[in-house]
């Protein structure tokens, strides 16, 4: 895409991310929501999950040499991947992660727990793993084992982005 926008990846503690998120309002944090029970009553309870746990977005111009932004916490670190002393991606890759899809009754074939998959489109293309946890809506958790250069241990990707190896 043209104007697609260009993102800075900046990275944290995965129990930071979505309050560094909340504390600045320029950062991006591709979120998915679950449900869970809590309190001696087991009350259903919605609650929203980083879908990159330690990983938030930064706007960034692709026109721009030097990274200008402001002061972040010192718990915020750019993210460096070879040959650029720092890591960029679109907006459209970002999307592609947190895009609900209709609800799966039935999984795809063959993605079942264990599964081993690879990630076919979007932010982490590429990378592979196996099949954590499946939700309705299409959430699949993956445990990474291949993470080309992205050092991430588990993310949630839609059924949509994945294939089976």
């Amino acid at each position: 895409m043209l104007n697609d926008p260009r993102f800075l990846i900046l990275r944290c503690h995965p129990r930071d991310t979505l309050n560094l998120s909340l504390l600045n309002p320029d950062l991006l944090c591709p979120t998915t929501t679950i449900q869970v029970r809590r309190g001696p009553s087991r009350q259903r309870e919605t609650i929203t999950i980083p879908i990159l746990p330690s990983f938030l977005f930064y706007p960034h111009p692709i026109q721009s040499i030097q990274l200008s932004f402001p002061r972040f916490s010192h718990k915020l670190h750019i993210m460096k991947r070879p040959p650029l002393p720092y890591a960029t991606c679109t907006l459209s890759e970002i999307t592609i992660m947190s895009t609900t899809h209709a609800l799966l009754a039935i999984p795809p074939d063959g993605l079942t727990i264990n599964a081993h998959v690879e990630v076919t489109d979007g932010l982490l293309c590429g990378c592979t793993g196996t099949i954590l946890n499946i939700k309705t809506n299409g959430d699949i958790t993956l445990k990474i084992k291949e993470h080309l250069g992205w050092q991430i241990n588990t993310c949630i990707v839609n059924a949509s982005v994945l294939r089976l190896l």
